[in-house]
């Protein structure tokens, strides 16, 4: 049957849902071919979603884990401020967010059924969770930084808000049939609003790091000219309220630290909370209610339901955070906090050896020393290295409390404390050799350390004129130990 009049061409466009036959379809035998061909590539472009589905639930559950792992370390350590550890804000993770926010922005889908309409649901509640849980990491970042990867998230939630409103709008989100308006709406404002948050958030970095440094330099002041109110107390003792005083300082004034405890990151661990609320209740609704809550239309098919459930679960487990945040920060109150030596560790021992062996070398060619002399002198040597240092424990440890550098003063008190737990006996034997007080400008070189020793009559070794013509010769070594 061919197509000699407009009747039969009407009749063919109406059956086939055209808006109008082609010019080629001369049969109704053409119209069924060529409606199979475009179903056919239909099948063939859609064959792909079901495996980009997967690799958003992948991507989906790689932010679930990182979120989990943080909240992990801080129960762990009891920081139930939670640091940002595992899961921050940079580029890496900006690309792995666009990734999990494939579903919201794609509006090429149609036909969805339930839990299709509900994956898009969870993923603009995990976006919520998202922006809550990464919100203390904007604190160390310097100023060109807190500004990129905030516009770059604004980006991002925009886009996000743009196509929900789109197909909201176009029924592509069936809100009469699932009755999840509410939430969607509801949802996508809590988003804009954490994007509110955060740029308020991102514009107090500076000025917080400012009078962070500030009160620091405040309380350094203060603890460097402290006199200890007890006067029995031991150095080792006396060191140890150092250690802690700095290791408060460093704790509470790190700028992930008043950035979690902000009245801004509270706020979003109370909005986080609701928007897990809103999630939960709308699935729960749905499964419920529906009879077609199980039935997937869309092109992802059962990838939907691995997105949906690795997506649901994140929020859950990505609002602790932020929820204990926000009960944290009504219970903690705040101070602040150099870096630490950068000293080429390697370095200074290849150069303190070559001066060791040039120095003995120098003298057994000059003396003809013997075995007994040489290895008498290179002891002699290590002991001298082996007080000096042991004298210059207590301001090493000293000084790595005290850091310059904001973003890391904590790490720099933690070595601290680590250096004066190792070595508290070893402090506690020197402080009962009663080795007498060392200029802070002396106690870096070992001769002068040495020097400062004899004049205060302390020597173990003097029994010998041997011992003390083996002491006197390492007059010309100077190795610093700091």
């Amino acid at each position: 049957m061919y197509l000699n009049s407009g009747l039969v061409k009407d009749d063919i466009t109406e059956c086939f849902g055209w808006n109008d036959a082609p010019d080629n379809c001369t049969s109704l035998v053409d119209a069924c071919l060529l409606c199979s061909s475009e179903e056919d590539d239909q099948n063939s472009f859609s064959a792909p979603m079901p495996w980009i589905g997967i690799y958003v639930a992948a991507v989906s559950l790689v932010c679930s884990v990182a979120m989990a792992a943080d909240a992990y370390r801080g129960f762990r350590q009891r920081k139930l401020w939670f640091p940002c550890k595992f899961f921050g804000l940079n580029a890496a993770s900006l690309t792995l967010f666009a990734v999990a926010m494939k579903l919201p922005v794609d509006l090429s889908s149609s036909k969805e059924g339930g839990p299709d309409q509900l994956a898009k649901l969870s993923s603009t509640a995990f976006m919520c969770t998202i922006i809550g849980n990464l919100m203390p990491s904007i604190g160390p970042m310097d100023n060109r930084g807190v500004l990129l990867n905030v516009i770059a998230v604004g980006i991002l939630v925009l886009t996000i808000f743009v196509n929900v409103c789109i197909q909201l709008t176009t029924h592509v989100i069936n809100t009469s049939k699932y009755d999840i308006a509410g939430e969607h709406v509801m949802t996508m404002l809590f988003m804009l609003l954490l994007l509110v948050i955060l740029s308020f958030s991102a514009l107090a970095v500076p000025i917080s790091k400012r009078i962070l440094e500030l009160k620091y330099r405040d309380m350094h002041k203060t603890i460097s000219t402290e006199e200890p109110k007890e006067s029995n107390k031991s150095s080792v003792e006396i060191l140890k309220d150092v250690v802690k005083k700095y290791w408060l300082m460093a704790e509470t004034g790190s700028p992930q630290f008043v950035m979690a405890l902000s009245a801004t990151s509270s706020a979003s661990g109370a909005i986080c909370l609701v928007v897990a609320i809103l999630l939960v209740n709308a699935e729960f609704r749905m499964w419920s209610s529906s009879e077609e809550a199980g039935v997937t239309n869309s092109d992802y098919r059962g990838s939907t339901f691995l997105i949906l459930w690795i997506q649901s679960i994140g929020v859950i487990v990505g609002t602790i955070a932020p929820t204990f945040r926000w009960f944290t920060a009504s219970n903690v109150n705040r101070c602040p906090e150099h870096e630490p030596l950068n000293w080429p560790v390697k370095v200074i021992a290849a150069n303190s050896m070559y001066r060791i062996s040039q120095t003995l070398l120098l003298q057994h060619q000059d003396n003809h020393q013997s075995n007994e002399e040489l290895s008498e002198q290179l002891s002699v040597m290590i002991a001298d290295i082996l007080c000096a240092c042991l004298t210059n424990l207590p301001g090493v440890i000293t000084r790595k409390c005290f850091c310059k550098a904001i973003e890391k003063r904590e790490e720099s008190v933690k070595l601290a404390a680590r250096l004066l737990g190792e070595t508290e006996a070893i402090l506690n034997t020197v402080r009962q050799r009663e080795l007498p007080p060392v200029d802070a400008s002396q106690v870096a070189y070992i001769d002068e350390c040495r020097s400062s020793i004899k004049q205060n009559n302390f020597s173990t070794s003097t029994s010998s004129p041997d011992s003390e013509e083996a002491s006197s010769g390492s007059v010309e070594l100077h190795i610093a130990v700091e």
